[in-house]
């Protein structure tokens, strides 16, 4: 394994995040359609090289900048032994991402521009792999631990379970308070009588 450093000043992780930050600021603001490295590049107050070291594509750079803001809203660990609660956590987390206008216009805006692009891209790639991951892992479990039915379709329920929160926010303009997230877990996947 080469253990030498890349050429080149080493990458600032501020200078990183700060460009992460802009992304998304012009993600909310602009759309993609005018999403440039220019605009983020001054608003993160850097050029357009240190932009491009780190990121080839406006794609990859949105990505990476709804990554991060994922990350800085998903909540901590699920352990609570009852799955069902793990995916009311889950749902409850979602929507409190989605109810930071900043984050909610950018994801918005991303896929729009997603699906109107022809090739796979890293923008469509990494909204389809987060796409329920944290309720497909819980519903796994539950499936494991005998909490649910061997025969779950799994990717069946994470639609319906993400759908209706996804579109109260994003179509609607609606919250998704902790009753709602409830009564579609329970609507969902109800217990055995």
């Amino acid at each position: 394994m080469n253990n030498l450093p890349s050429p080149g000043r080493p990458k600032s992780n501020d200078l990183s995040l700060r460009i992460l930050d802009a992304a998304i600021d012009v993600l909310g603001q602009n759309g993609f359609s005018d999403f440039s490295f220019v605009r983020v590049a001054e608003i993160a107050q850097t050029t357009r090289a240190a932009i491009y070291r780190r990121w080839p594509t406006r794609e990859s750079l949105a990505a990476s900048a709804l990554s991060k803001l994922m990350a800085e809203t998903l909540l901590g660990p699920l352990d609570d032994t009852d799955v069902r609660n793990n995916i009311i956590s889950v749902l409850e987390s979602a929507s409190t991402l989605l109810d930071n206008r900043r984050y909610r216009r950018a994801l918005a805006t991303a896929m729009t521009a997603a699906h109107h692009m022809n090739d796979e891209n890293d923008l469509l790639t990494f909204l389809r792999a987060r796409r329920g991951i944290l309720i497909r892992q819980q519903l796994q479990k539950g499936v494991r631990v005998g909490q649910l039915s061997d025969d779950l379709d799994i990717e069946f329920v994470v639609d319906a379970l993400n759908g209706p929160v996804f579109f109260r926010s994003l179509i609607l303009d609606l919250p998704v308070p902790i009753e709602y997230a409830q009564k579609l877990v329970e609507t969902i996947l109800p217990r055995d009588k």
